[in-house]
């Protein structure tokens, strides 16, 4: 007779202690969807705030999955690729208390994603969010939020970072371009000969490659922001692109391919490396430009 009492008790013991946050999870998943209108009668939202991306996992630090999401307003178009006033709004997991946050000063764009994985090395989820400006540039803007305790730490300015490096870049004699950085205080020399004919055109050299006048170029902002665990440790760097321009933005003679890392409560760039341009169609691999001196 005991026998046959202990086998229910053991499945129900095992119901009882099965994670309660698996379950609540479940629920968010069923919730949220991708591109349909967020509704919380006890949150107040501004009119057509719509999710553009969500997950769902623990980045509070408690061990019980939030849901975390990326809402823009679309002016009433819910086909409009445009989105304002993006937020991230954070339902907490244990008592299902929302939070709303600001992805930075730049708060609209096109598109938007998230990324969840761990930047500052404390073993808790942070947040990536990301979102496109549009237009030619093709910019885009990143954030990093920390949310653990429920309380938000952005681990860089929004603003300052997605504008990317900044370099001094200037046409030399013989075809050749000088980029200077001076967060690492090195000179790169990129070779402009496939852009030659161009710039005979144009008048900043004669045929034999001798500068003819003062010539400049310019960086762009991020065009790209990747998280990636380089050393596979479980914390993640950022590896950025950025693209550098001749005499217009449409006018591409390379691209800075920057990696990050957060240590000592900032991003620092723990490598610089610059690729030269390389035409559409050519199948030879593209070489880094190798630094040729030190500020």
């Amino acid at each position: 007779m005991k026998k046959a009492i202990r086998i229910p008790i053991v499945f129900l013991a095992l119901f009882l202690f099965i994670p309660f946050y698996n379950i609540k999870a479940y629920e968010g998943e069923e919730k949220f969807k991708i591109n349909t209108e967020l509704k919380v009668s006890r949150f107040k939202l501004k009119p057509n705030t719509f999710i553009l991306d969500y997950k769902i996992d623990d980045i509070n630090g408690d061990n019980i999955k939030d849901s975390i999401l990326l809402t823009g307003c679309k002016n009433g178009k819910d086909n409009s690729a445009y989105n304002e006033d993006i937020k991230l709004i954070i339902q907490d997991g244990k008592n299902n208390k929302y939070y709303k946050l600001s992805p930075g000063k730049i708060d609209s764009g096109y598109g938007g994603k998230l990324f969840l994985g761990d930047f500052n090395g404390d073993k808790i989820l942070d947040v990536f969010a990301s979102f496109n400006s549009g237009g030619s540039g093709g910019y885009s803007y990143y954030s990093i939020v920390s949310f653990k305790d429920n309380n938000c730490k952005y681990l860089f300015d929004q603003e300052y970072f997605s504008k990317g490096l900044s370099f001094d870049i200037n046409y030399t004699d013989n075809f050749k371009i000088n980029i200077f950085n001076k967060e690492v205080s090195k000179f790169y020399l990129v070779d402009a000969l496939n852009k030659k004919n161009t710039y005979i055109y144009e008048g900043i050299y004669d045929k034999s490659g001798k500068i003819l006048k003062e010539q400049t170029g310019m960086e762009g902002a991020l065009s790209e922001l990747t998280p990636v665990d380089i050393d596979k440790d479980g914390i993640y760097e950022l590896k950025a692109i950025q693209r550098l321009s001749g005499i217009c933005h449409a006018d591409t003679i390379g691209y800075a391919k920057a990696v990050w890392k957060y240590e000592n409560s900032k991003m620092n760039l723990i490598s610089l490396e610059i690729l030269p341009y390389s035409k559409a169609g050519e199948t030879k691999r593209v070489k880094t430009v190798v630094p040729v001196g030190n500020f």
